[in-house]
């Protein structure tokens, strides 16, 4: 592997550690893309206001460890530049690597602000084949990674066989992970601390085309404030082939698994699109507001096992003694071909904050 340094590939007259390198940096990215070599290593501190884009990476490793790519605030920027803004955005390419590297926004506080709940520390977009791992994003007011196809690209390309591998994310203003068109992702041995929207987040679209699969796998989840993982419909676009197991959630607020599927008679597709959804093997404690919820709409192919938890509305023990009374239960509807327990679920008295 051939490495080198942004400052190995600085013109005369460029320099690096101002109070903004967006501009130096970027003219890195792209001799870098059209150089002979395959990685590029940060090893410092890069104050960057604006979007860093790695556009049309062919076998590139973007790595650490010690580079920290920071904002000095939100930006100093405003309008669009200011809302839409996203620390690295990857755009096409393929066999593309993140290693190791620091991505911190200006957020220090838990909670979102959706005036800026666009601004991302990844995107990724039509990419095929990214591998990020060992990166630790914080403070950043939209979703740590966002998977997607640019809106701008007329054949809609997804990402594929996306890999997000042993990373800590914290304090986010969104979601942990938030995906809307892929073809392969998982996520791993990842951390989330204190994400204020949905960890795991699919929202599938409108398009008639199909999604997956998805594995959400032996992650730790703590104190983040709403759902684990919730795959919503937008319409017409299926998901397919999804594990969410092994997760560990700490912390006050629990974990949540919400599958919204699209509705039979609003799909115009044959229904359902949301089908072999796995939620097995989790496990969680929740001291101030235990077992936020669990909820299946409109899919097949369901299987809910080996879960344990505390729960707050006694429906839910269900689950425990009866398989078949799921169906007709408020959190479970029209779904089809499930498979319910043994999961461990208890009543829990909810708590009083003193």
């Amino acid at each position: 592997m051939m490495i080198c340094t942004p400052e190995e590939l600085l013109r005369p007259g460029e320099q690096l550690g101002t109070d903004d390198d967006t501009q130096v940096l970027q003219r890195v990215f792209d001799r870098f893309a059209m150089s002979e070599y395959s990685a590029l290593a940060l090893s410092t501190l890069y104050r960057v206001d604006g979007t860093l884009v790695a556009r049309n990476w062919q076998q590139r490793l973007l790595m650490g460890p010690g580079g920290l790519i920071q904002p000095t605030s939100n930006g100093g920027l405003s309008g669009d530049a200011a809302t839409s803004r996203r620390l690295l955005w990857i755009r096409y390419g393929a066999d593309v690597g993140v290693y190791g590297l620091v991505l911190r926004g200006p957020k220090t506080w838990p909670g979102k602000n959706r005036a800026y709940e666009a601004q991302h520390a990844i995107h990724a977009t039509g990419v095929q084949g990214l591998q990020i791992e060992k990166i630790r994003v914080a403070g950043v007011h939209g979703d740590a990674i966002n998977v997607a196809s640019w809106h701008k690209d007329p054949a809609h390309t997804p990402c594929r066989d996306v890999v997000i591998r042993d990373c800590h994310v914290e304090l986010v203003g969104r979601a942990g992970v938030c995906a809307n068109d892929f073809q392969g992702l998982t996520v791993e041995n990842c951390r989330f601390d204190r994400v204020a929207a949905t960890v795991m987040l699919v929202e599938a679209g409108r398009r008639p085309k199909t999604l997956g699969p998805l594995m959400f796998r032996a992650n730790v989840l703590h104190d983040c404030r709403s759902m684990a993982v919730h795959l919503v419909a937008g319409g017409r676009t299926g998901l397919v082939d999804v594990h969410i197991e092994g997760n560990r959630a700490y912390g006050q607020y629990g974990f949540s698994v919400a599958v919204d599927g699209p509705d039979r008679d609003t799909a115009k597709a044959a229904w359902p699109l949301f089908r072999s959804i796995h939620v097995v093997g989790n496990r969680w404690t929740s001291p101030e507001a235990p077992g936020r919820m669990l909820r299946f709409r409109d899919a097949t192919d369901l299987v809910v096992r080996d879960n344990s938890g505390p729960v707050k509305n006694p429906a839910y023990l269900a689950w425990n003694d009866d398989p078949t009374v799921e169906r007709t239960l408020p959190f479970v509807a029209n779904c089809v071909d499930i498979t319910a327990g043994p999961n461990q679920l208890r009543l829990a008295a909810n708590k009083t904050a003193a």
